[in-house]
């Protein structure tokens, strides 16, 4: 009778460990339908953040192409502008004044990188005006 009682209680054992391992692979495979989708999700997000930094890389391209394009439109470019350095006077005008005008003409040139605002609204109005 023990033996009988015995391999009951084994059988019932394996069944359990069956049970449980069969429910295991379920859940494995669950888990595993989950890392798939998170993994297509993470690429499609490095895509998204890939072309977003081209966009931005572009962006600043052309805006500096712009800038560009408006400084000579003001001025000219920084070469031609430290080219033009030559104080100027009226024959009369005393060292010191001249002094100070270039002091001018050079903050003017390099001072902050300033735009000429006036003179910008006054081309920006020209190409309004078309």
């Amino acid at each position: 009778m023990e033996n009988k009682a015995t391999t009951q209680i084994l059988n019932q054992a394996l069944n359990k460990l069956i049970s449980a391992y069969e429910d295991l692979q379920q859940e494995n495979g669950e888990l595993k339908s989950k890392i798939e989708k998170l993994q297509i999700e993470n690429e499609d997000l490095k895509n998204s953040l890939t072309n977003l930094n081209n966009d931005n890389t572009k962006q600043a391209k052309d805006i500096t192409s712009m800038f560009d394009k408006i400084e000579s439109l003001l001025g000219g470019s920084k070469a031609d502008k430290e080219t033009k350095k030559e104080p100027f006077s009226f024959g009369e005008e005393s060292n010191s004044e001249t002094v100070t005008v270039q002091q001018q003409t050079e903050e003017n040139i390099h001072g902050d990188k300033k735009i000429d605002l006036n003179r910008m609204e006054s081309l920006l109005k020209g190409f309004g005006s078309r």
